[in-house]
Formats: C-alpha cells, structure tokens, sequence
C-alpha cells in the first residue's frame, strides 16, 4: 500500500545534539528517514524548557537537512500547555512534519487541521481500539493527511498481544490508512523518554527479540509500513542489519547443515522463494528450484531422525521430478529418505513461519 520506512527515536533533553547528528548520520546512511521523539515527558511551564525546545528546534532542522521526515509525539497535557487552540504554529516552528496525538482532540478539528500549507499530517493513537478514526474521517480531512500509529510499551509484559495488534491494525489497514509501529534497540546503554526500559516494544511477543526479527514480524503481517526504534542509541551493527533488510520479502534466519552441498546452498542463500498456492499442512513448497537445478546432481544422504518443525529440506536424486525441490516443515512428519535434510531454522525465528501463506515470497539467511 505504501513504500515502508525506517526511523529512528531521539530525546533531546537527555542526548548531546552532537552525538544525536553522529546518530542521525549513521541511521541516514543506512537507509532511515524518519526522525521521531515525544513531549510527553516534558514539563513546558519550566523555565528550562526554552532552551530544551531549542534543542528539538535543532535537531529537527538537522533531521530535515539530511531529508528525514519529523514526527512529534504529544497529548493533551502538553496541547494545554502550549495554549494549542487548532492553530499549528508551535509544530510548525519546530520544524514537525506530523504530529501524533497520543490522546486525540476532537474529531472535527483534527480533520480540519490537515487542511494546512505545511503538508502536516497528523497521526492518530491505534492502541485505543475505538471508532475515533472513522469519526475522523467522517469530516473529510485529506486522507493521505491522516495516519496511525501503535504505542511502545517500556514496561516488560505490558506490550500489545498479536491478537489485538492485528485487531486494531486491521482497521486502519481496511481505511487506507499508513501505519507505524514500533521496536527496540537491545542495546544495554539505552535511552528512551521514560525511566523505565525493559526494551520498549509494540507487541509483547517481540520484546527480546534482535532488531531485524522484530522488524521482519512487523512488516510480514502486512499490517504495518513504518517502523522506529523507539530507544536510543541503536549500535551501529544494528542500524546496518536494518538498513540491509529486505522490506517486502521476509528473510528467515537458518543453521547450516554440515554436509550441506554447493548446490543446497546456494538454494538456500540465493533463491527467492515462495510457497505454493495449494498448501498441506505438514511443509511448505518452494517447487522453482526443481525447475531451475534440475540437472544438477543431488546426492542421497542418510537420515537418522523424524522432520521436525524448521527443518528444511531438499528433493535427492531418488525423487524423480521432485528432485531439487525445497521443502520447509512446518509440522513434525516422518523422515522420507528421498529427501535431503540441509538446514534448520533458528529457534527464535520458528514463530515466523507463521506468516508464510499462500503465495508469500520468502527467503533464508545463513547464520553461524
């Protein structure tokens, strides 16, 4: 629906403005460009804030020097505050290319305010689970104007169940509505707007999971476009596997068997797969490398154990026209000695699975 973006989170009023630009830089280059960061924290009525918002004002200027889009994060403590009476001036000072309004205001005049000469837009909390945004969108806002946006949840335990996370998203998505998410740097110096970091995450289930895991379970369920590292700083390492990631295509992180051949291999390393529209309930088909390897020489190994979850595995040279086929199991089956087993899929990646249906285009990442 729409192209998926990658972004990065700053706090300016814990962060040095020159190590947020050294971070920008580096998520920059590796293919980031969203800048996003929060009031809430934020006590506007102290005297120091001046000065902290000329922090923001900086670094949101530098973050749009290097073309990334700005999104601001506020509620209606800090509306009031700032005397916000639908008037955009103060995000408009700030640089903000869209807000998002952690608890909303009233429909009509958030429709009204994407009617502005800023191309601001603004971003509604999808967390609540209520018909706000149709409301929204009832008073005919420009539509590209209006987004949502999931919450991360710093508190272990406290992040969002699969089931409601594709509950709420799925609104949206039937609107043709932009989405974002969010998940965490494992990093162990890590900053983020609230005291509390137990990694801060949208959904529960990807809490301790590596960046590129989360990010691949986000953008497989086809619910999600945008997403940002909601703490900082992410490493270096972690920001590159980001930038490095296929966006559309999910790649599912393996172990290597030892007496794997050239050719087992090289279809597991290179081939872009996909699984067959006629599915069974044991393995998923990935039937083009038969095609394409057919001449090729696949020698009978000997197997020891039953196929379990995760293993995949490769037609030999006793499979006739199914020789070369790629088979992924996804539920324990017999051992068929036809069949090569070349791989297994890393445990913490088995849950992706899930997401391969009929017709999705998959790939494997071969990992020590």
């Amino acid at each position: 629906m729409f192209d998926r973006k990658l972004g990065i989170a700053i706090y300016p009023e814990k962060m040095v403005i020159s190590e947020m630009k050294d971070y920008i830089d580096k998520a920059v280059a590796n293919g980031f460009s969203i800048l996003w960061s929060a009031l809430l924290q934020l006590d506007l009525s102290d005297s120091k804030s001046k000065d902290i918002l000329k922090k923001y004002k900086e670094i949101f200027s530098y973050g749009k020097s290097k073309n990334m889009s700005i999104t601001i994060d506020v509620n209606s403590r800090i509306l009031n505050e700032i005397k916000f009476n639908n008037d955009l001036k103060f995000f408009i000072d700030l640089g903000v290319d869209v807000i998002r309004f952690d608890s909303p205001i009233e429909a009509i005049n958030l429709a009204k305010l994407t009617f502005n000469d800023h191309n601001i837009a603004v971003e509604l909390n999808m967390d609540n689970n209520d018909y706000f945004v149709n409301d929204v969108l009832s008073y005919q806002p420009i539509h590209y104007r209006v987004q949502g946006s999931h919450n991360f949840y710093p508190q272990k335990n406290c992040g969002l169940t699969d089931d409601y996370f594709i509950q709420t998203s799925k609104k949206f998505r039937a609107l043709g509505l932009r989405t974002t998410a969010f998940i965490s740097s494992l990093n162990e110096n890590k900053v983020s707007n609230w005291a509390i970091d137990d990694n801060c995450c949208t959904l529960e289930s990807l809490r301790d999971k590596d960046v590129t895991t989360q990010a691949i379970a986000l953008w497989a369920s086809g619910l999600n476009d945008d997403i940002i590292i909601s703490n900082a700083y992410a490493t270096e390492q972690e920001l590159i596997d980001l930038g490095n990631l296929d966006r559309f295509i999910p790649e599912i992180k393996i172990a290597l068997q030892k007496n794997a051949t050239k050719i087992e291999e090289e279809i597991l390393n290179k081939e872009i797969h996909f699984r067959r529209g006629d599915v069974n309930p044991k393995f998923i088909r990935s039937t083009q490398s038969r095609v394409k390897f057919k001449n090729d020489d696949f020698p009978v190994k000997e197997l020891n154990d039953d196929f379990k979850k995760g293993d995949i595995i490769i037609g030999n040279n006793n499979f006739s026209l199914y020789k070369g086929e790629l088979q992924l199991i996804i539920d324990d089956v017999e051992k068929d000695n036809r069949k090569n087993l070349v791989a297994k899929v890393k445990t913490d990646q088995l849950f992706l699975l899930d997401y391969i249906k009929p017709w999705t285009r998959f790939k494997f990442k071969i990992t020590k």
